[in-house]
């Protein structure tokens, strides 16, 4: 029997903390309209969720665990191949939807043709209260038209996103059928959501990008899986690899500008010199 379908299929690749986690499921269950929840366990080892997921009794959340760990790329890859809906979230297992996200959603597929949807996010800790550190005061910095709600595409998006990746990829909503197809990178792990993007965007793909008050929350904190990253030296040797790579794609399509910042991609290069101070100038007890 085919799995049921929906309009968005929301997917939390899990392997984290329980309490982030009942905290994402309650903010899907929040949402209006037509939707799906499925929560793929890639063998977490903080706790078993399940008997907290059947209290809920909710014939729209499904709970499965992975028999072996698949590792980030190809639990993703799990959510995508599952993906019933006419958009796919791939939301973090300790980020919160806020109510008006489904609803936002809807009325930009009403008037617009996009492939991947970007909504207006507010940064927390891990206590929920809203923050915002340096790297994303950058990303609001590189994000177009910021507060104006429009489409975006081709050489200047790829190229805004190449000079930094001003997008919350917990936070986008994708065209199932454009990025089926495609499938996600399943050895990266910081570049998996900027090589999808560049994937649907060199295929003529569009998105939108929302204004207004924010409807995602993505939380930041030393758990985390951008903020473990952060600070990891193979970090840098696989955006340069994948940088390297963007740019010979960019220079065979004539996108100019995205093949120099590729070229450049300043604020990976930024990153990467203030990750070797980091590591020469504070002693390794303190950090």
């Amino acid at each position: 029997m085919p799995a049921k379908s929906s309009y968005v299929h929301f997917f939390i690749p899990y392997y984290g903390s329980v309490d982030f986690l009942q905290q994402t499921v309650m903010s899907v269950l929040r949402q209006p309209g037509d939707w799906r929840l499925t929560i793929v366990d890639d063998q977490s080892p903080y706790g078993d969720i399940r008997p907290w997921l059947d209290q809920l009794d909710n014939n729209r959340v499904t709970y499965l665990r992975n028999d072996v760990n698949l590792g980030l790329g190809s639990n993703f890859q799990r959510c995508l191949t599952l993906s019933t809906g006419k958009f796919t979230v791939f939301l973090g297992d300790d980020d919160r939807l806020l109510p008006g996200y489904a609803t936002r959603l809807c009325a930009a597929d009403a008037a617009h043709q996009f492939d991947v949807y970007q909504p207006v996010v507010q940064v927390i800790d891990k206590s929920g209260t809203a923050t915002t550190p340096l790297a994303d005061r950058v990303k609001a910095v590189l994000r177009p038209h910021r507060g104006v709600p429009g489409i975006h595409s081709g050489d200047r998006l790829a190229a805004s996103l190449m000079s930094g990746n001003w997008s919350y990829f917990p936070s986008l909503a994708w065209r199932t059928d454009a990025i089926q197809p495609l499938g996600f990178d399943t050895e990266a792990l910081v570049t998996i959501d900027l090589d999808l993007l560049v994937k649907v965007l060199v295929r003529g793909g569009a998105m939108f990008i929302d204004g207004g008050a924010p409807t995602f929350q993505y939380r930041r904190h030393a758990r985390s899986v951008s903020s473990a990253q952060a600070i990891n030296g193979p970090r840098f040797t696989e955006e340069q690899h994948f940088f390297e790579a963007q740019t010979a794609i960019f220079e065979a399509l004539g996108w100019r500008r995205s093949a120099r910042a590729s070229r450049l991609h300043i604020t990976s290069r930024l990153h990467a010199m203030l990750a070797r101070l980091r590591t020469h100038l504070i002693p390794k007890s303190t950090r």
